[in-house]
């Protein structure tokens, strides 16, 4: 046989392997996972913004007694400029809370942060769909759509990869499985203007993707305990409850009925400040809140 046709036969073949590799859907992972970032800040006025952080997962916490969600936290480096790029300084952040993300078994991906659960990827998507700009967390250009579907070898599998375009802005960002944005895990999927971001690697127990070759070096991360100290009473509870935080400021707090509803929101609590819970059936309760960007959660009933 000629030699160009078995060059051929072999290209086609590796291809078959390929898409049939990709059409097993690779999930985003459930107990670890690290994107390396950069990000390029031009909106402040007079200053430029260098970010270079690690994204990470760490820990898991139920809501409404049946949800579960794999908590996100930021560590990294922001260095500041003036416009004509002088220095003017660096500071660090280490284990900043930066939301949970949990994903369905319909391959949709969301993001809840402060109470508000919002989209953040849907891979079933197919070439030539349009991306509804109201449904996601990000904002998106009316028009965005998927322009290409291709796959991209992540160490151990293949996983599709959705390359998005609007106007004239051709293959402008993809999302991969798994992975999601190459602009980074929460970063916006717009036209980039005046913000500019960038996924450089990404690594988990089984899955480890180069983007940008030179550029990727996680942040040495701490990962934060997974609970803080607090202490909730009195449980069971009747016309009160309160929180014994050690004198932290505890960012928000809510209270959730056994169907997922919540009855009871209030942000910046003082330790052992009284909640109000007079009006509240007797029942079991799910009371979740964050302090020193960590996440705490307990079941709590009243009497």
């Amino acid at each position: 046989m000629n030699s160009k046709y078995i060059f051929l036969l072999l290209v086609l073949l590796i291809q078959v392997i390929k898409t049939a590799s990709a059409q097993n859907y690779i999930q985003f992972a459930n107990n670890s996972g690290y994107w390396n970032e950069h990000i390029e800040d031009y909106v402040t006025f007079g200053e430029i913004n260098i970010y270079d952080y690690t994204t990470f997962i760490n820990g898991d916490t139920l809501i409404s007694g049946s949800i579960l969600y794999h908590k996100l936290y930021q560590s990294g480096e922001h260095i500041k400029y003036t416009n004509s790029w002088n220095y003017i300084s660096t500071s660090y952040f280490t284990n900043v809370f930066s939301g949970m993300i949990r994903e369905d078994s319909l391959k949709h991906v969301y993001l809840k942060l402060f109470g508000n659960e919002k989209l953040i990827y849907d891979f079933n998507l197919q070439i030539n769909d349009t991306l509804n700009d109201t449904a996601y967390w990000h904002p998106l250009d009316p028009g965005t759509y998927v322009s290409l579907i291709d796959s991209v070898f992540l160490g151990t599998a293949y996983a599709k990869r959705y390359h998005l375009s609007v106007g004239n802005n051709n293959d402008y960002v993809s999302l991969i499985e798994g992975i999601g944005s190459t602009f980074g895990l929460l970063e916006l999927v717009g036209v980039p203007f005046e913000r500019f971001s960038t996924l450089n690697c990404f690594k988990s127990d089984s899955t480890f993707l180069e983007l940008n070759p030179g550029d990727c070096s996680f942040v040495n991360v701490q990962e934060p305990s997974d609970k803080p100290n607090v202490l909730i009473y009195p449980n069971p509870f009747s016309d009160f409850v309160q929180i014994d935080c050690g004198g932290f400021l505890i960012d928000f707090i809510e209270i959730y009925d056994p169907f997922g509803q919540i009855v009871i929101k209030q942000s910046n609590y003082k330790s052992l400040d009284l909640i109000d819970t007079y009006n509240l059936s007797s029942g079991v309760y799910f009371l979740h809140g964050m302090t020193e960007n960590k996440i705490f959660a307990k079941k709590i009933i009243k009497y």
